[in-house]
């Protein structure tokens, strides 16, 4: 894996398709047994700042994402929350 940081402001769509010609230029270098490289654009800001699971011995697979969906809807109600 390689991670490209670029400075703020750059213009990504521009640097994509730079970073597949580039691949394409050395995807012919690579083994015959190895996959093609990929690119994933990652914007850090789509990161989560908390992750919360729920789990239950006692409900059932329904029970559990009613549960799920309920505690995403009160969260999106605080203040400041993108989305849950």
């Amino acid at each position: 894996m390689i991670i490209l940081q670029f400075a703020w402001g750059t213009d990504m769509d521009a640097i994509a398709i730079d970073v597949r010609e580039s691949l394409d230029q050395v995807g012919r270098f690579l083994p015959d047994d190895a996959s093609a490289p990929s690119l994933f654009k990652f914007d850090p800001s789509m990161m989560p700042l908390m992750s919360v699971a729920v789990g239950s011995d006692e409900h059932n697979l329904v029970e559990l994402q009613r549960l799920g969906e309920l505690v995403a809807q009160r969260l999106e109600r605080v203040p400041g929350v993108a989305s849950a």
